[in-house]
């Protein structure tokens, strides 16, 4: 059996702890996996904006150094813990509405994807990057 956790939030978004730390945690604490998957948060919703003013998100004049930093600390983490750290994001379209919101991760990405594009090129992009594609929250159903 592995012990995962593949869905992580560092200050690069709305987590309170920085990357070098979760690493260390996690390695610590015996995981054999993990997922960085920091907020990539849309723009074109009062919530988004919110999210941006407060730099909760990694935006695309971030995007490389937060893949790089990734990419750092997984060989930290492989030569110090024996642990895998793969690179994520989490697409975080927030609205008013939760028939429109949706959080979705894509790990092993390469470049970056907005939050604000439609589903459909989301997916695509994705696709096209070889990423793995998760929905990671389940809105609200109505009968």
């Amino acid at each position: 059996m592995l012990l995962c956790d593949f869905h992580i939030h560092t200050k690069y978004s709305d987590g309170s702890i920085e990357l070098k730390k979760v690493i260390d945690i996690y390695g610590q604490a015996g995981f054999d996996a993990i997922a960085i998957t920091d907020h990539v948060v849309n723009g074109d919703s009062s919530i988004g904006k919110l999210a941006h003013r407060f730099k909760y998100t990694v935006k695309e004049e971030n995007f490389r150094e937060y893949m790089d930093a990734i990419e750092f600390e997984s060989a930290r983490a492989w030569s110090k813990y024996g642990m895998l750290v793969i690179s994520g994001i989490e697409i975080s379209k927030n609205y008013i509405s939760s028939d429109r919101s949706a959080h979705i991760l894509l790990l092993d990405l390469k470049e970056f994807v907005s939050a604000s594009w439609d589903y459909e090129r989301i997916f695509l992009e994705a696709r096209k990057q070889d990423a793995l594609v998760v929905a990671c929250h389940r809105t609200p159903c109505r009968t």
